[in-house]
């Protein structure tokens, strides 16, 4: 399937009960990663492509999951779908020492169904790297912006729209004295009801011009769903 989209219709973030978020082996999405102009908006052409695919159904930590594969390197591993939102499990095995200190291993509530604001995860951190000891937590809060309709294959589809918002709040002690830090990252998403993770943006700021590009966006540019 090649995606197209016309209509555009937005209305502010509700509380819904579900959408279709399709899972089953042999389900696959391609996706483009585009480059941003300065105003942040994707360049006509994308920069590379990939594919994600799911590849098995299995019980994962007291969860009915489906397992994915990716072309590229990706921590994604596993899905679940249950009546309060979507969850998500990170192949913790798999990562570097500094993903592990930021990542949990344990199931991220990716979407919530019925708040607009909610707890991905909260990780309690505690380094030690000589007489420097650092402390604190660092978490990831989704907040839904509002919901818009597309035209996909000539069918309308209703696209969700939220924010993951990663705040890290660290204490940092040396030579018994104590800094406070916080740093906040945020990454729109979305995702489209029947079809699936439809995109993301990474947003940079540079501080001197010129810069050859102002972030990239992950969009969905084709599909195959194997239930439907």
């Amino acid at each position: 399937m090649l995606l197209s989209s016309c209509n555009d219709n937005n209305t502010n973030p509700s509380e819904i009960d579900s959408f279709d978020f399709p899972l089953a082996v042999g389900n696959e999405w391609t996706y483009g990663v585009y480059d941003l102009d300065e105003n942040h908006e994707k360049i006509d052409d994308y920069d590379y492509k990939y594919s994600i695919r799911v590849t098995n159904k299995l019980n994962f930590r007291g969860k009915s999951a489906y397992e994915i594969e990716k072309d590229i390197p990706f921590n994604d591993k596993y899905y679940s779908v249950e009546n309060s939102g979507i969850y998500l499990h990170l192949d913790y095995e798999n990562m570097n020492s500094n993903e592990k200190i930021r990542y949990p291993d344990e199931w991220i509530k990716f979407y919530d169904f019925s708040k607009d604001y909610w707890t991905m995860y909260r990780k309690e951190m505690k380094l030690v790297n000589g007489n420097v000891v650092s402390k604190g937590t660092l978490s990831t809060y989704g907040s839904k912006t509002g919901e818009k309709t597309i035209t996909i294959d000539g069918n309308d589809v209703v696209l969700y729209e939220f924010l993951e918002i990663f705040v890290s709040e660290e204490y940092r002690t040396e030579n018994n004295v104590t800094e406070h830090f916080i740093t906040r990252d945020t990454t729109p998403r979305i995702i489209a009801d029947g079809i699936g993770l439809y995109s993301n943006k990474k947003k940079w700021y540079p501080d001197n011009e010129p810069f050859p590009d102002y972030g990239f966006e992950v969009r969905l540019i084709d599909y195959k769903l194997t239930d439907k």
